[in-house]
C-alpha cells in the first residue's frame, strides 16, 4: 500500500513540493534496504512487494533526472534519486539491468 502512494508523491510535482518528493524518495530507499535485508529470511519478499513497482519508480527517477524544469526539481531531490538508484543497482542488479543504459 505504501509503495504506490510514494510513487504518486514522487511522480506528481504539481501536487507535492520538491522537499516532500525528496523525502518520499528517501523513504522509498529505506523500504528498499529493508526489503533487501529481509530477503535473506524470506526469499520472495522482493518479488512480491518491490519488483512490481520498481519499473515505475525507475522511470519516474529517470524522468526527474532528465527534467530541466527547476520548479519541479532541485539538487537535493536529484541527489536522493542518484543515491537510490545506486543502492538499487547494488542490491538488485539483475532487475535493473534493462534500465542501466537509461540511467
Amino acid at each position: 500500500v505504501i509503495l504506490p502512494q510514494l510513487l504518486r508523491v514522487i511522480a506528481e510535482p504539481q501536487l507535492y513540493s520538491v522537499r516532500t518528493r525528496s523525502r518520499a524518495v528517501n523513504i522509498f530507499m529505506t523500504l528498499t534496504r529493508l526489503i533487501h535485508t529481509v530477503t535473506s529470511l524470506v526469499p520472495n519478499v522482493a518479488q512480491s512487494f518491490l519488483f512490481p513497482y520498481l519499473p515505475s519508480f525507475v522511470d519516474s527517477f529517470i524522468q526527474i533526472l532528465n527534467s530541466s524544469n527547476e520548479c519541479n526539481t532541485d539538487p537535493g531531490l536529484r541527489k536522493e534519486i542518484i543515491i537510490s538508484l545506486a543502492k538499487l543497482i547494488e542490491c538488485f542488479p539483475g532487475v535493473l539491468r534493462q534500465h542501466l543504459m537509461a540511467i
